[in-house]
């Protein structure tokens, strides 16, 4: 269907063990180990990283518009030593045990959810629902957001997304699809999120592939559309995890 493959993100696996905390920014009292692992939210957008932008999709008048990305493209949760966050004023969640029960991990998932959507306001202050003040027009539209590691330039990785505006100024949004290449790795997508929605893409293996799904979701305009990947086969909190943020479909 289009000239060029889709690529995404690899992700390195981390585990750790640790007793759960609410989490903190920066400094805090830790009853538990004395450096426990954490895990905090960092910008992952590297340099090199573009997005393709493109209209009137499936016609032979594609315009095509290129730029790079803008920081919090590429958000990770990364875990690190509890020192470390406090040397860089990170806000923190204290990694639970493997062996905690369902209802700590739980909790710490919400946690983490809660530093995630805290990145996300600070890098992408205007994400919200708009409406032109003029008539919409009728068109399909893509984006595509291709980057490399900074560690391996030959790794590379795309995430497309494929979406439809329509004349009550809402948005259907139609496709979803990643690829990456990457040798020595799997990573695993979990879901996508646009706005309040969330749809589970059922941690699937991605890697040489070309995956793909449906969202079949008509919102409103002006929000980013995230698609999160892991390192593991199970997509908890124990993996690492990545999303890329596509710039507001509208």
């Amino acid at each position: 269907m289009h000239s060029r493959v889709p690529r995404l993100l690899a992700l390195s696996l981390c585990l750790a063990c640790a007793v759960l905390l609410p989490f903190v920014s920066g400094g805090g009292t830790v009853h538990a180990a004395a450096d426990p692992t954490v895990v905090v939210v960092r910008d992952a957008t590297p340099a090199g990283c573009t997005q393709r932008y493109s209209t009137l999709v499936g016609t032979s008048f594609v315009l095509t518009r290129t730029v790079p990305c803008p920081a919090g493209t590429i958000g990770e949760d990364v875990q690190v030593p509890l020192s470390e966050a406090k040397a860089r004023h990170e806000a923190y969640v204290v990694l639970p045990s493997r062996t905690s029960s369902l209802a700590v991990q739980t909790q710490a998932g919400l946690q983490i959810q809660q530093l995630e959507n805290a990145a996300k306001a600070k890098w992408h202050p205007a994400n919200k629902s708009v409406t032109p003040a003029s008539s919409c027009s009728t068109n399909s539209h893509s984006v595509e957001t291709y980057w490399s590691t900074w560690w391996d330039t030959d790794t590379t990785f795309d995430a497309w997304v494929f979406w439809d505006t329509h004349s009550d100024c809402t948005i259907y949004i139609w496709e979803s699809q990643m690829h990456a290449v990457y040798i020595n790795s799997y990573f695993y997508w979990g879901h996508d999120q646009y706005a309040s929605w969330s749809g589970n893409v059922g941690c699937r293996q991605v890697t040489n592939g070309y995956p793909w799904w449906n969202p079949n979701v008509t919102k409103n305009p002006g929000y980013t559309y995230e698609q999160h990947v892991y390192s593991g086969s199970n997509c908890t909190i124990f993996d690492h995890h990545g999303w890329t943020d596509s710039p507001a479909l509208h």
